[in-house]
């Protein structure tokens, strides 16, 4: 097991992803904004969207794949850790616009809200995680 906190956090968030998706699907929320209910839901609006309160699938690959470098000792960690930054600052803003969005909502307006909280406190959980492992890269060579 890896001592750094960065790649654990991006896989949970990940994984978080993809539960918000399946229930989104479920529930038939489409992705935010859509202007009816009439395009193609379920798993190929996700692939290609998102839904209401989850990522697209390039997005949450993304973040996978960032876990991954920053799981790693040398300079791919320390790229991973860099990339995390950016991951965490599209989590927190496209949380935040859907909450506060307007147009045709496909999901409830609490249910936006309570997404946009959770992404918000998981980007900054993101964040907590880069400043930790990069105190301990230092370390490490100190």
């Amino acid at each position: 097991m890896s001592e750094f906190r960065v790649p654990v956090v991006l896989w949970g968030v990940a994984s978080l992803q993809v539960v918000m998706a399946l229930i989104a699907s479920v529930a038939d929320w489409p992705a935010q904004l859509s202007t009816d209910r009439s395009s193609p839901g379920g798993v190929v609006e996700w692939l290609v969207k998102g839904s209401a309160v989850s990522a697209p699938l390039v997005f949450i690959a993304g973040v996978v794949v960032i876990g991954a470098m920053a799981a790693r000792r040398g300079a791919l960690g320390v790229v991973g850790d860099g990339l995390a930054i950016p991951i965490a600052v599209v989590l927190a803003v496209a949380s935040l616009g859907e909450s506060f969005a307007e147009g045709p909502l496909t999901a409830p307006r609490a249910v936006l809200i309570g997404s946009g909280v959770l992404g918000s406190l998981l980007a900054l959980l993101i964040i907590g995680a880069v400043i930790h492992d990069v105190r301990l890269r230092r370390r490490s060579h100190a």
